[in-house]
């Protein structure tokens, strides 16, 4: 639950690098195997992918949770309300569920403004949630002390390798629920095992022993895991098993199913 009363579930699919065509097949399968919550950006340019898919879908637009992002090139108070409308109408959607600005971009310095449309946007019932991206403390503290209104959601990158402990204690001290992106570090030796293994790996059960495990473990912690690669059926797949260092290390193991691949 969002500090600001709205709900939002703990599992969701990324859809970066996806084109349109892409994300319109992958969010299409996700939404079937069960997901919910769809993240998207005007910077990944697949919203109307993901929008058509969103549409597509034989589910009640009210039980799905849409994110897209406000990209740096619309900093700024005109340009941030111009931006959501502009991505409302790729979409094809009247509201989104959740509005973040994807990064504060310190040097332009317009973040703070931005956030003031943010705020209006959401008053305006076009955005339900409004968040940030990849903003530092001082940064949550500057824009929550220029309109009165913090943001409910900081998305940023968490991964075993990266787990950004104290960053992720001053969210929870503050009622920012965190939400993790590039939650296998695209970096580190898990990221490696996929770059290596990736072709002909058809699923990933990661972290502990496999995801159901792990999502109560996340959701204790308050973090938001968003998953690139829908999870469906894996019984008949070949499967990877994927285990954090605080198991003592980055282990690995290719599961074949039963009579070869």
């Amino acid at each position: 639950m969002l500090a600001d009363g709205h709900a939002m579930p703990v599992l969701g699919l990324g859809t970066w690098p996806l084109d349109d065509d892409g994300a319109r097949a992958v969010v299409g399968d996700a939404l079937r195997a069960g997901y919910r919550l769809v993240d998207t950006a005007t910077n990944y340019g697949n919203e109307r992918g993901v929008g058509r898919a969103v549409r597509e879908a034989e589910i009640p637009r009210e039980e799905l949770f849409v994110t897209t992002k406000l990209p740096g090139a619309q900093h700024g108070h005109r340009e941030a309300l111009a931006g959501l409308d502009e991505s409302l109408d790729r979409l094809g959607l009247e509201d989104i569920d959740l509005y973040l600005i994807h990064w504060p971009l310190p040097m332009v310095g317009k973040y703070v403004d931005t956030w003031r449309a943010f705020v209006e946007l959401r008053d305006q019932g076009k955005a339900r949630s409004i968040g940030v991206s990849n903003f530092t403390p001082a940064q949550i503290e500057e824009v929550t002390e220029a309109t009165g209104v913090p943001p409910v959601v900081n998305q940023i990158e968490v991964h075993p390798e990266f787990s950004q402990a104290g960053l992720r204690a001053w969210h929870d001290a503050h009622a920012i629920v965190t939400e993790s992106y590039s939650p296998l570090g695209p970096d580190t030796a898990v990221g490696k095992f996929l770059a290596k293994n990736g072709p002909g790996l058809h699923h990933v059960a990661y972290a502990v022993d496999d995801i159901d495990a792990t999502l109560p473990r996340l959701a204790a912690a308050g973090i938001q895991l968003i998953d690139s690669e829908p999870r469906v059926g894996i019984r008949d797949s070949r499967v990877a098993f994927l285990h954090p260092r605080s198991t003592g290390g980055v282990l690995t193991e290719i599961v074949e199913p039963a009579g070869g691949h």
